[in-house]
């Protein structure tokens, strides 16, 4: 298979990546959270036999620029703004994953709509109450996270990440036995953690679990497919699914049947039929 196309680009003083795969309809990808390129390196390619894909790497994600801030779901949604005017495309759909969907949502309110075509989400977050978890322990684990994204811990965090050895065994203790049958892309899996900065990576991720779509008012009338797991161990599939209605009148849903909270690992060829499958297929052939 072709190779992903992959680009330099400067975008409001900050260096990064963007790549490009496929022929088609242009669909850009939103990140979920610790999400890039090289992680997404199958997704992109699986979504590229049918459409134009775009996927860009955010402040922090996918490299180790020496950042003057943090960044919130509103300052990544300005940020892939500003890249998705320098592509200057007449048309596209947009597609957000987990931390995604606000993101997609903010991106809206910024962007030309006459320009998009279609909103895809894929098990997106909308807020806090719709977390399958104990409250307390879900508010202990965001001072822990705050605590984490401190400018301080940096250092200590970047070397977290570099340490191929401790990630393998925290991975063996939150992610699926099954995903250490194909270890070959588990030891990629954790390499990549090198390339992201620790801070920005959990600072983001507390600003997403802060973040409550439910505040927001705005409808979007786009045609928008929702597709996520029933199953879904961490997140709400009705809760979520009721939400986004409330946002995005014109929803159709496909639910799957897994049980991890997409996208929880590497994403490989062969985890992209077993766990999007004929659904996900369905999905996007309507798209």
């Amino acid at each position: 298979m072709p190779k992903l196309g992959i680009f330099n680009i400067e975008i409001n003083g900050i260096k990064t990546k963007y790549a490009t795969f496929g022929k088609g309809k242009n669909l850009i990808i939103l990140p979920a959270w610790r999400m890039d390129i090289d992680r997404s390196e199958e997704l992109i390619k699986y979504i590229g036999v049918k459409f134009r894909v775009f996927y860009l790497n955010v402040p922090g994600y996918g490299n180790r620029n020496n950042l003057k801030k943090y960044y919130t779901v509103e300052d990544y949604s300005r940020f892939i703004c500003s890249w998705i005017k320098k592509l200057d495309l007449d048309k596209f759909s947009i597609f957000g994953i987990s931390m995604g969907g606000p993101i997609a949502y903010n991106l809206l309110n910024r962007i030309d709509e006459k320009k998009v075509d279609k909103v895809i989400f894929l098990a997106p977050w909308y807020n806090s109450d719709c977390l399958n978890f104990n409250p307390k322990l879900f508010k202990l684990g965001e001072k822990l996270i705050k605590v984490a994204s401190t400018k301080k811990l940096s250092k200590i965090g970047d070397k977290i990440f570099d340490n191929k050895k401790l990630l393998m065994g925290y991975m063996r203790l939150i992610t699926p036995k099954e995903n250490f049958k194909d270890k070959e892309n588990m030891i990629k899996y954790v390499k990549n953690f090198r390339t992201f900065s620790f801070t920005t990576t959990m600072y983001s991720l507390y600003n997403v679990l802060k973040y409550d779509l439910n505040e927001k008012t705005k409808k979007h009338n786009h045609k928008t497919i929702f597709v996520m797991s029933k199953n879904d161990p961490q997140i709400s599939y009705d809760k979520t699914l009721k939400g986004y209605k409330r946002l995005f009148p014109n929803i159709i849903e496909f639910p799957l049947e897994h049980k991890f909270h997409a996208p929880r690992i590497w994403i490989t060829k062969k985890l992209i039929s077993q766990y999007f499958g004929k659904t996900f297929i369905e999905a996007m052939q309507i798209i």
